[in-house]
């Protein structure tokens, strides 16, 4: 049986999603995010809002790890290929890391430390 809590919202995956808050963090504006999705401004804070619930809902961390590993494929500059911005969460070692690199940290509403533009339409 599939996750429910990796089902997409609107039609956004968590895959999607992670990539556009990748984008964010690498300095992508929110009016580029939403235009690359085909979608507008309130659906987007929509679907962020959800995923962003379901991930501070989520005790098994599973859409932490998956979000994690897409966002630090799609993200460029000091964020991008494996620099494990994402709470030092190294999700190919399943390990917490140490000399975790963070951009701009802000704190969302699920408690967690997490970098620069992660679903906000604050651009960095």
């Amino acid at each position: 049986m599939a996750n429910p809590l990796l089902e997409p919202v609107e039609g956004i995956t968590l895959d999607q999603w992670a990539q556009a808050n990748a984008k964010l963090a690498s300095g992508g504006t929110t009016d580029e995010v939403i235009k690359g999705l085909s979608i507008d401004a309130p659906k987007w804070d929509r679907v962020n809002n959800e995923w962003l619930t379901r991930m501070s809902n989520d005790t098994s961390f599973t859409i932490a790890t998956k979000y994690s590993a897409a966002f630090n494929q799609s993200a460029t500059g000091n964020l991008g290929s494996g620099a494990n911005c994402l709470w030092g969460w190294n999700a190919e070692q399943g390990s917490r890391s140490n000399g975790v690199r963070y951009a701009n940290n802000l704190y969302s509403k699920s408690n967690i430390s997490i970098g620069c533009g992660f679903g906000s339409r604050r651009n960095c």
